[in-house]
């Protein structure tokens, strides 16, 4: 049986249920119709042109993102964006999209980040009401290292992202907040837990001295989008085991910054 958008939009709320998302997000089929037929497909955390570029070479007729390309109905500003979804019309390539869904969905997004670093006996920090799910997790390093050995653990397995810190050289990690993406929002209820350090993204001077001068544990901040793309590769193996299309991961850089 050939796959559609329709097979794949299906199969991608069967991971990631729509119900998990954020009332503010924007998730689901953002170009092309549902019985269009889908041949290869592109994983990917952002749509931008070169990401289009990337799946008309390749030959894909469909792009998964992470991020939507188009939040709320505004898609003039930038032009670039209704610049892409007119390329989707003329080469009929759909769009599709998991975020705050795979972000709350166990396993997800965070998941796959802690466990990159280490991280085990996770749970949610940020439970969605009603659910066992939610933003955040936080669980155990197998062993306790200081915050420079931390540090440098994390620059070993994340090497291609820039990496800010706060200054901690005494502190001892063994309780490990984690939150891909931009994770500013949980500041508050990392400080309320037990974790000895939290990572995430995004985070923005005055939040940071608050955060600290509230007795906050130390906090590294790492590239985004490199943060966030770690999950594609269970994405890619989850559909691969359903679907019988080619799954590619973008093989452009998912970071913004470059590190140092």
């Amino acid at each position: 049986m050939s796959t559609t958008v329709k097979t794949l939009l299906a199969l991608l709320n069967q991971l990631y249920p729509p119900e998990l998302a954020s009332e503010w997000d924007s998730i689901g089929l953002i170009a092309g119709k549902k019985s269009q037929k889908v041949s290869s497909i592109l994983l990917c955390v952002d749509i931008t042109p070169d990401i289009v570029n990337e799946a008309l070479t390749n030959r894909c007729d469909a792009v998964v993102s992470h991020h939507p390309l188009v939040l709320g109905e505004d898609v003039l500003e930038p032009a670039y964006k209704a610049h892409l979804l007119e390329l989707a019309e003329k080469h009929q390539l759909a769009f599709l999209n998991c975020h705050t869904n795979a972000d709350a969905m166990m396993p997800g997004v965070s998941d796959a980040l802690a466990a990159l670093l280490g991280v085990k006996q996770l749970c949610v920090i940020e439970e969605i009401p009603g659910s066992s799910y939610g933003i955040g997790r936080i669980g155990n390093l197998q062993d306790a290292i200081s915050f420079p050995d931390f540090v440098n653990h994390v620059r070993r397995v994340l090497p291609q992202s820039a990496i800010r810190h706060t200054a901690s050289p005494e502190h001892q990690i063994h309780r490990v907040a984690v939150c891909a993406g931009s994770g500013a929002s949980l500041l508050s209820l990392v400080r309320q837990s037990d974790a000895d350090v939290y990572i995430t993204s995004d985070l923005k001077h005055h939040p940071v001295l608050e955060h600290l001068a509230e007795g906050g544990c130390p906090l590294i901040d790492i590239d985004h989008g490199i943060a966030e793309s770690i999950y594609l590769k269970g994405l890619q193996a989850s559909l691969e085991t359903v679907l019988d299309v080619p799954i590619l991961i973008s093989q452009l850089p998912f970071g913004t910054w470059v590190a140092q």
